[in-house]
């Protein structure tokens, strides 16, 4: 559907009420500016992804592999599971497979460290890097595929309309009871008279 510009409050409302249908229909919205504003304000009223009317096949491909991979990795994990299970793979390949790709992503995330490194005016200390490059091996190993599950009910969320957050209580600005405020004037007292 095309609109013109002066009828682009028309668009956000439509955005809306596709979005209030059961089951919501995903959109993609094109537009000729690529507005900072419009970007927010499609995604605000339920659009899936946003580009620019100047974008090429492979742009527009991208975009509807990034909204279906959770569904593709997910299809990805469990047809392998099967195809061993039922013996369709070879263990020992599927084993060095594996070995083979961790490898060459460690290999990719010690590159960049090390780019990162010897970037002047970049480097985070050996410390950090350490600490980067552990969270590097761990996060092959089960965080990616939890990433699969969070995406993968975050769209089962959305095609039941469920967007919203929870109950949360917030308390971080809520006055403090007398009692715990004379508490720790007190504690501070004592602090104050060691020194």
């Amino acid at each position: 559907m095309t609109l013109p510009p002066e009828k682009l409050t028309d668009a956000y409302e439509l955005l809306a009420e596709l979005g209030a249908r059961t089951p919501p229909v995903p959109v993609i919205a094109l537009t000729g500016t690529g507005a900072f504003d419009d970007r927010v304000e499609v995604a605000r009223r339920g659009g899936r992804a946003f580009l620019p009317k100047s974008l090429s096949p492979a742009e527009l491909l991208g975009t509807a592999k990034q909204l279906l991979s959770p569904v593709i990795q997910a299809l990805g994990i469990v047809g392998l599971a099967l195809a061993l299970s039922l013996g369709a793979v070879n263990w020992q390949f599927a084993v060095a497979f594996l070995l083979v790709a961790y490898g060459y992503g460690l290999l990719l995330s010690g590159v960049a460290l090390l780019l990162d490194e010897l970037t002047p005016g970049r480097g985070q200390g050996l410390p950090d890097q350490l600490l980067m490059l552990g969270w590097a091996l761990l996060e092959p190993l089960g965080y990616r595929q939890l990433t699969v599950v969070w995406r993968l009910r975050g769209i089962v969320r959305y095609l039941r309309k469920q967007s919203d957050w929870g109950a949360m209580t917030r308390t971080g600005f809520t006055p403090q009871p007398a009692s715990s405020v004379s508490r720790t004037a007190h504690v501070e007292t004592t602090l104050t008279n060691r020194r």
